[in-house]
């Protein structure tokens, strides 16, 4: 269908789809151009495109008590965080194989992100042990992802410090979110991570807590 928006749309978003964990929802964008249109004395303008969609799943829904990802990165934008940002620390076996990863940027990276710039707009409102929270003393941290084959063995612990210890020079904080429904990464990310939920907030009809910790 042709829509309109106020920006360049791209060629294709991904988000996730409200009340249906393990799913997302793509969007694909064809043959966009920008407009300019009088209304009632005022000069209106922006972009006019084809949008098409899909839902499809992003893992089964027996595996997700064991935990899932729902923030999706384009080939660029890992290509970005991997060289420009070095916001990817990695947890590899004796043979090079990848066992787990974690991703860390500023904002101004995540931002591109929907559900990270809604954790923006909410921040300021949740203080962490009396310190007031913004984009310029934060970082946002995750997904992680830890194969099944090492959970237990110190994996998460081991990466999350590296990861902490990568921003501890330019952020106080590091924050994070995690779906309510995903038990699992709260028990890891509070009795393993220690880090600490400093509130709530919902986005696309998700509930998710919000975690903080001190880098040092």
């Amino acid at each position: 269908m042709r829509v309109r928006g106020d920006n360049n749309p791209g060629t294709f978003s991904i988000e996730a789809v409200p009340n249906k964990p393990g799913w997302c929802l793509v969007r694909f964008y064809e043959n966009a151009q920008e407009y300019t249109e009088e209304l009632d004395e005022t000069t209106i303008t922006g972009w006019e495109y084809d949008e098409y969609h899909l839902e499809q799943p992003t893992i089964s829904q027996e595996d997700i008590p064991g935990g899932f990802v729902t923030t999706k990165l384009s080939d660029q934008q890992f290509e970005d965080l991997i060289v420009n940002r070095k916001g990817v620390t990695l947890a590899k076996d004796e043979n090079g194989t990848v066992k787990a990863f974690a991703l860390a940027a500023g904002w101004d990276y995540w931002m591109q992100v929907p559900i990270m710039k809604r954790m923006t707009e909410v921040l300021p409102d949740m203080p962490f042990e009396g310190t007031a929270l913004d984009e310029t003393n934060t970082y946002q941290y995750g997904p992680v992802c830890v194969d099944v084959s090492v959970r237990g063995t110190g994996v998460f612990e081991g990466i999350f410090k590296a990861s902490l210890k990568q921003f501890e020079d330019q952020y106080p904080v590091m924050v994070t979110f995690i779906n309510q429904i995903n038990g699992r990464s709260y028990a890891a990310h509070t009795k393993k991570a220690h880090m600490t939920e400093i509130g709530t907030f919902d986005f696309n009809d998700n509930h998710y807590w919000m975690m903080a910790i001190k880098t040092r």
